[in-house]
C-alpha cells in the first residue's frame, strides 16, 4: 500500500530506498522486483539481522545512503496513510 501510494505522488521526481529489517524472505522480495523493478526510483535493500525494532534502526542506514545525492529526506514505516501530495507539501 505504501509504495502505491509513493507512486500516486503528484511530485515525480524522488527516490525510495526501502530497508527491510533483517533478510528479506526470498519470494516476497522476488515479488517487489516484478512489481517495481522496472522503476528507477526505487531500490530495495535489506539489513544482516533483524531487530524487530519498529524500523528505527533502518532509518540511520538509510539516512546514511540517501543523504549525499538528495536535497531533501522523508522518513516513514510501512504504516502511514496515502496521501498523494507529501512530497509537494514536504518540498513546498
Amino acid at each position: 500500500c505504501l509504495l502505491q501510494s509513493l507512486l500516486a505522488q503528484t511530485h515525480r521526481n524522488f527516490k525510495a530506498l526501502v530497508v527491510h529489517d533483517g533478510p528479506w524472505d526470498p519470494q516476497h522480495h522476488i515479488d517487489l522486483q516484478i512489481r517495481y523493478g522496472h522503476d528507477d526510483r526505487f531500490e530495495f535493500t535489506e539489513t544482516t539481522k533483524r531487530e524487530n525494532a519498529f524500523g528505527h534502526n533502518c532509518r540511520k542506514w538509510g539516512l546514511a545512503a540517501l543523504a549525499p545525492e538528495v536535497e531533501a529526506i522523508g522518513t516513514c514505516n510501512g504504516d502511514v496513510y496515502y496521501a498523494p501530495t507529501y512530497f509537494e507539501w514536504m518540498l513546498g
